[in-house]
């Protein structure tokens, strides 16, 4: 499958990955900002966006306004965005949250051991994969996007249907 974020955003198609057609969602486990654990499959029964960042990263940053944008505008259809910090501590995920972002509904979770740079062979961050409600990833988009671009919203709704 090709991705679907080069052809309808010219300036994404150098940075697209391609995806596989069913393709499951690697099982990993994660933290929640409470400390709990959970499954990665708990999030199913919805189509997500999933992000993989870094406080270090300044793209992972940089993009994280435009995910929140995202998060609201995929109420409309459903889904939403997570966005899961990768190989951080809670305390340093935490105070960088305070400082740096706005309040909003966005589900953050956390990987500290970075399970996920193995189990869904991540070459760097930031990193988002569109996974369907029944947890097929159905696209994959190495670096930073404009999330909340009028295209971009677009493209993330059409892989839902």
């Amino acid at each position: 499958m090709t991705s679907l974020f080069g052809p309808l955003v010219p300036i994404l198609a150098a940075l697209s990955i391609s995806a596989q057609a069913e393709n499951p969602l690697p099982e990993i486990e994660l933290q929640t900002l409470d400390g709990e654990s959970m499954l990665l499959s708990e999030t199913n029964g919805k189509f997500r966006v999933i992000n993989f960042w870094a406080t270090w990263c300044p793209p992972c940053v940089k993009e994280m306004p435009s995910l929140a944008t995202l998060d609201e505008k995929l109420e409309e259809i459903d889904g939403g965005v997570i966005t899961i910090n990768v190989g951080e501590q809670q305390d340093q995920v935490e105070a960088f949250i305070l400082e740096n972002l706005e309040p909003n509904d966005m589900t953050m979770l956390l990987d500290p051991p970075g399970k996920a740079f193995p189990a869904f062979k991540l070459s760097g961050l930031p990193i988002t994969v569109v996974v369907s409600s029944d947890n097929q990833i159905l696209d994959y988009a190495l670096g930073e996007r404009e999330w909340d671009s009028p295209e971009m919203v677009e493209a993330i709704k059409g892989l839902a249907n």
